[in-house]
């Protein structure tokens, strides 16, 4: 049965959950930041069925990661291809009518953050994206919206809040939440933000030992320090902002800690469980799971960052 035959998805009365219906639904989600990028049909398919038969279902996804100009600030390996087409967004609509016949939602990122920063997504033309973005997938029964895509988003308010204010009037019955930086979360910007239907913090992929207040990944704005302890963002979400929480991206597994250290040691299976259980158990409203090589469908061909990524996907 697929989870929206319930229901739509929705906020229970305590704001703390998700709900279909009457039946609550966990989040348990998979990162795939470049499917529509990084696979062809076949690849997507056997992906999508084999997270649906491990029981996740929620991907995370972003619709454009980079545009072909980008190259020197999006750095982690994709095919090349024009976003700009018709090609490449039906390819996008067939992934994501995979993941409904599977019933599993796609959280879809209309851009990663760095659009934005650069410019290239902007006051001008963001509601004009939306609007597109709305008119095509407005009426899915399984998307959720989840903007940013790994920023901090001071400076680029007024952008996020025309694009949240008109994806909740063109599709209201789809969720939007907000994916930010390492060791921030969306209720630092928007948790009064009457688009936002939940809250979102990224754990991030550091050490302890590895996080220093100022350094490029570290949130000095905190009133106390977190490091690790994701579940300390739950806590604190729950306390400031009347939403449900989720860490949509803690540490993923076989990725390398502190990310661009390669003499470094990986992040394993053990502490990604740790992490699902402490954010959890303090209250969370599910959990997202993430592998750096299936992430990025990493395949060895092409060339960019791929933090320490050494398992092949789809390999013969």
């Amino acid at each position: 049965m697929k989870p929206w035959e319930n229901g739509i998805l929705t906020v229970s009365e305590n704001k703390r959950y998700l709900m279909n219906g009457n039946t609550p639904f966990f989040w348990l989600g998979d990162t795939a930041w470049l499917i529509f990028t990084n696979t062809n049909e076949k690849e997507a398919e056997i992906y999508i069925k084999n997270r649906r038969e491990k029981g996740f279902n929620v991907i995370q996804s972003v619709l454009v990661y980079a545009t072909e100009d980008m190259e020197d600030i999006n750095k982690m390996p994709v095919k090349k291809c024009n976003v700009l087409s018709n090609e490449y967004w039906e390819y996008c609509d067939r992934v994501i009518d995979m993941a409904e016949e599977q019933g599993m939602y796609m959280a879809l990122l209309p851009t990663w953050g760095s659009l934005v920063k650069k410019g290239i997504l902007n006051s001008e033309n963001a509601e004009g994206y939306v609007e597109f973005l709305a008119d095509r997938y407005g009426e899915r029964k399984n998307i959720i919206w989840l903007l940013g895509g790994d920023i901090k988003a001071e400076g680029f308010e007024n952008v996020y809040n025309e694009m949240g204010k008109k994806l909740k009037e063109k599709a209201p019955y789809q969720l939007i939440g907000f994916h930010p930086f390492g060791r921030c979360s969306s209720s630092m910007w928007f948790k009064e933000a009457l688009w936002l239907d939940f809250n979102m913090f990224q754990s991030g992929h550091r050490r302890y030992d590895q996080c220093s207040l100022g350094v490029w990944d570290d949130n000095e704005k905190n009133n106390e320090f977190f490091g690790e302890d994701n579940w300390k963002y739950v806590k604190n979400d729950l306390s400031v902002s009347n939403k449900p929480t989720i860490d949509g991206e803690p540490s993923y597994e076989r990725i390398l800690q502190g990310l661009h250290n390669e003499n470094e040691p990986y992040w394993t299976a053990k502490d990604v469980r740790r992490y699902a259980y402490w954010s959890v158990f303090a209250g969370a409203c599910g959990h997202t799971y993430g592998d750096n090589s299936v992430m990025q469908f990493y395949t060895g061909e092409y060339k960019g960052v791929t933090y320490g990524a050494k398992d092949h996907c789809f390999a013969p």
